[in-house]
């Protein structure tokens, strides 16, 4: 089977979750005889490990100008795609893009790699994190208009997911709850059986040897950010344990627009035992860890929060989507925190640092609970799926 995966970037697997996954399912199915391409919008000649003869890209940064429907249509062709997998989303622009290989018999799979309810619940501080230094949105936020934006934003989003459903072959969410929360935003109105739920793989096995190279670590992994990933509430907990716990380090692990502004807190404050490594190849801190922490507004599935826990590193993060419980078992594998409650989500790290032997159990049932999501086992359901849609069943 020729399968296309299309990103809004290179597949590089550093450099993000739905890149690094794609990276995964690409190499699972090359490895069981599919051909697999990889086509990006972005058009920077990146480098990518073990795959760079499998990545080609549009030629117009305009997502669907005339010349990169002309030419992702010449792709299809080319390389007599079966299935075309839409990694970049359902914005407008990537589904007017993409529709355009209906035309060639070619079955479109779209996937949504986020939660759906979370950015509306969350949507005031979504907006104000993005905008804080703007003039406008400073003035506009004690204003009473936020219910009437949301109200905007949800509409917005039920038209594009009812476009995409209608336009897709198939539109793949990530659990269950996910669907339910489509079912409410769209009011019920869409072809179910065009909803299908697959999770991501982990991206790496459950690796039980980390365990013998704990110390007394605690690190971040992830985009260094306000918007969706709330450095700010990161450096708050942090800031606290550094002063409590002196014989623990912080790793930060990542890059992006906050991280001028991490660097000077942390100068600030002296606070010399959190490290900013920028971006890295995360295994070795994840192995290093005892702990890993997350504090965003929301996620759609939170991959590093299943690879911490393949390398024996406990997650405590916030209740930032809805079918979090899917990825962490809470009190077993790792600690969900309700309602941003960042006095909880202290005293949550401090109990793991307290008491060895719940540490200890929980890293072991961390390794297990990985296992749920294994590539192989995975892929077997997505070539189910590229089976049924062959098949036209």
């Amino acid at each position: 089977m020729n399968i296309c995966f299309f990103l809004g970037k290179p597949v590089e697997p550093t450099k993000g979750g739905v890149q690094r996954i794609t990276h995964v399912l690409g190499a699972e199915l090359s490895s069981l005889k599919h051909s697999v391409v990889f086509l990006s919008i972005n058009n920077s000649k990146s480098t990518v490990s073990g795959q760079k003869e499998k990545q080609f890209y549009l030629p117009d940064e305009t997502v669907n100008s005339r010349e990169n429907k002309n030419a992702l249509v010449a792709f299809v062709k080319k390389f007599d795609i079966d299935i075309f997998v839409n990694q970049a989303g359902v914005y407008a622009d990537v589904i007017d893009l993409v529709r355009e290989v209906k035309n060639l018999k070619v079955q479109l799979i779209t996937v949504h790699h986020n939660c759906i309810a979370c950015l509306h619940k969350m949507y005031k501080d979504i907006v104000m994190s993005n905008r804080k230094d703007s003039f406008l949105w400073n003035i506009l936020n004690p204003l009473p208009i936020w219910g009437v934006l949301s109200s905007l934003s949800r509409q917005k989003y039920r038209r594009l997911f009812l476009s995409a459903i209608e336009k897709s072959d198939i539109v793949v969410l990530y659990f269950q709850e996910f669907v339910e929360e489509l079912a409410s935003l769209t009011g019920n109105t869409f072809d179910a059986s065009k909803v299908r739920t697959i999770a991501n793989p982990s991206s790496f096995d459950a690796d039980k040897t980390s365990l013998q190279h704990k110390k007394k670590q605690i690190v971040y992994v992830g985009r260094i950010v306000l918007t969706q990933k709330r450095i700010d509430r990161l450096l708050r907990v942090w800031h606290i344990l550094h002063d409590k716990y002196l014989d623990y380090s912080f790793d930060i692990v990542g890059e992006g627009s906050y991280l001028t502004s991490v660097k000077e807190y942390l100068e600030k404050n002296s606070l010399h035992r959190i490290h900013v490594h920028g971006r890295q190849d995360p295994v070795p801190y994840l192995k290093h860890a005892q702990i890993f922490t997350l504090t965003s507004d929301f996620e759609g599935y939170g991959m590093v929060l299943m690879e911490a826990q393949a390398f024996g590193a406990i997650p405590i993060s916030f209740r930032c989507f809805s079918a979090i419980d899917e990825v962490i078992l809470h009190n077993k594998t790792g600690f969900i925190i309700d309602n941003f409650d960042e006095d909880h989500y202290l005293r949550a790290v401090n109990y793991l640092i307290a008491e060895e032997s719940v540490r200890n159990k929980m890293m072991q049932d961390g390794l297990e609970h990985v296992n749920k999501f294994n590539v192989k086992d995975i892929t077997y359901q997505w070539i189910q799926l590229f089976s049924e849609l062959s098949s036209g069943n």
